[in-house]
């Protein structure tokens, strides 16, 4: 059977881990639908192609994966670490490369965060990625 993460019995942490971690994802969905325009233009500012497709795009994959955590914990855990490496990904680019990308703002929360990218940033999807670990198979 699959694991929920509504399962508290068998795996309460990694059933804590999971609901925890959806609950950002839909969170993070919900601010980057709510705030559309300035989502294109942090996505612009972080140099990705396509920002405005992307804007639609990534709110609806941190759902599916929310949705994935809450139906099949385990299967969504391993979704969301690879999400969560891809977001790591973009930030630690930036970062290494601070002139090129001196304008980039944060599009983790959509409009509700305008703060610069920071080291912050990568530790934060740090404790993001225990909690896909734990998720997945705790």
């Amino acid at each position: 059977m699959a694991a929920s993460a509504f399962d508290f019995g068998a795996a309460p942490l990694a059933s804590a881990a999971g609901l925890i971690l959806a609950t950002v994802l839909i969170w993070a969905a919900a601010a980057k639908l709510r705030t559309q325009p300035q989502t294109v233009k942090d996505f612009s500012s972080l140099g990705l192609r396509h920002p405005q497709t992307l804007a639609w795009i990534v709110p609806i994959v941190e759902l599916v994966v929310a949705t994935l955590l809450l139906l099949e914990r385990q299967w969504g855990g391993v979704a969301a670490a690879s999400l969560i490496l891809a977001f790591s990904t973009i930030i630690f680019r930036v970062l290494r490369n601070p002139t090129d990308f001196s304008a980039a703002t944060c599009a983790c929360f959509g409009g509700s965060s305008h703060a610069t990218l920071s080291w912050r940033a990568i530790t934060r999807n740090g404790t993001l990625l225990a909690l896909a670990v734990v998720a997945a198979f705790g």
